[in-house]
């Protein structure tokens, strides 16, 4: 089962970000205290705009749990919401300290021309969470419509449509420095045409790419060129604009090279991906997919899928199947620049040399 909230954590007010994060944090832990001890397995998600509770039984004992998402649920005392908002201020400090998550922030303000909401928050705006603030977000779910989920069966309630972006592809250059590292990350990001896009298609390219030690770009960057410790292919979620891209762990005077060889790899896929690596990066998306359908949550994702008009994990990986015998058509959006981000020691000079990267 699935109960799906409508607001994710770009719906948060800007006064209070980290709204749905916190509330999430209080859901969680009133609605499943004993979870594990009954037998239940439980996943929680927060995306932009949607907050979902997914839950698993071997006993088939959750018709209780839609219930316990009622109005009527009181919101924790102060000293519980203290203990919550302190929990997450470790987490969002944790998360301002990881040269990782540093580098994919920079890389959305490279993107977009500017940052994405963070979605747990700071200690201000945390601070102006309180029980009112947790009745009133679960007061507006309701408003909008909670959707359940139950496999088997059905979904009941319209999934609420995830907003139409409007935000418009810069590109550029972000770099970050300050931070504990004598090594440097470094991340691109290309756009793609929309009118190319096939189901299961960016699947297949990523891949094509290397989502392991698999794949062009650990070839190409690390095992042939020696220019990175490590290297990946950065994909995004089914509500952003479809892009592809990479990253790369690399000392700080091989950021501009492995950064123009990771636009000119994924430039060379889109052109006209290896015939042979295209029939193994297939199989690997169809197994990925299928191994997600057999997943305790599995069934339940599907119907959502189906619920929200989706396509299936199935649909996909017949999708997939079509690919590795007809090819990809995918291409970058016309006339839009990649975007990089770099975090780590540069100097002003290695800086420059990534300014010149295209």
């Amino acid at each position: 089962m699935i109960v799906e909230l409508p607001l994710g954590h770009h719906d948060d007010p800007p006064e209070q970000r980290g709204l749905a994060a916190v509330a999430a944090r209080w859901l969680a832990d009133v609605r499943e205290p004993l979870g594990a001890a009954r037998g239940r397995r439980t996943r929680h998600r927060l995306a932009p705009h949607s907050s979902s509770f997914s839950y698993w039984s071997c006993l088939d004992d959750l018709s209780d749990v839609p219930d316990r998402f009622g109005l009527a649920t009181p919101p924790p005392d102060a000293d519980r919401l203290n203990a919550i908002r302190r929990a997450q201020l470790r987490l969002s400090e944790t998360r301002a300290a990881d040269s990782r998550v540093r580098l994919l922030d920079a890389l959305e303000q490279a993107s977009w021309g500017e940052p994405a909401p963070t979605p747990l928050g700071d200690a201000t705006t945390l601070s102006r969470i309180t029980p009112d603030s947790l009745t009133a977000y679960l007061a507006a779910c309701h408003r909008l419509g909670i959707t359940i989920h139950r496999a088997p069966g059905r979904s009941t309630g319209v999934p609420a449509a995830a907003p139409v972006s409007h935000r418009r592809w810069r590109g550029g250059l972000t770099t970050v420095s300050g931070l504990a590292d004598s090594r440097a990350r470094v991340a691109v990001r290309l756009p793609l045409d929309p009118s190319t896009v096939a189901p299961g298609a960016v699947d297949v390219l990523a891949e094509v790419l290397g989502t392991g030690i698999d794949g062009v770009l650990p070839y190409e960057l690390r095992i042939s060129r020696g220019l990175t410790y490590s290297v990946g292919v950065l994909r995004w979620g089914a509500d952003e604009p479809v892009t592809i891209g990479a990253k790369a762990l690399v000392e700080p005077g091989d950021a501009a090279p492995a950064a123009r060889l990771m636009l000119d790899v994924i430039r060379a896929c889109l052109r006209r991906p290896p015939s042979a690596e295209l029939r193994r990066a297939a199989e690997r998306a169809r197994t990925s997919l299928l191994l997600q359908a057999d997943d305790p949550f599995g069934a339940v994702d599907e119907l959502r899928r189906r619920a929200r008009s989706e396509h299936t994990a199935t649909e996909l990986a017949e999708a997939i199947r079509e690919h590795a015998a007809q090819g990809l058509t995918l291409a970058p959006a016309p006339g839009a620049p990649p975007a990089i981000a770099a975090v780590g020691p540069l100097t002003q000079a290695q800086q420059e040399v990534l300014e010149g990267v295209r």
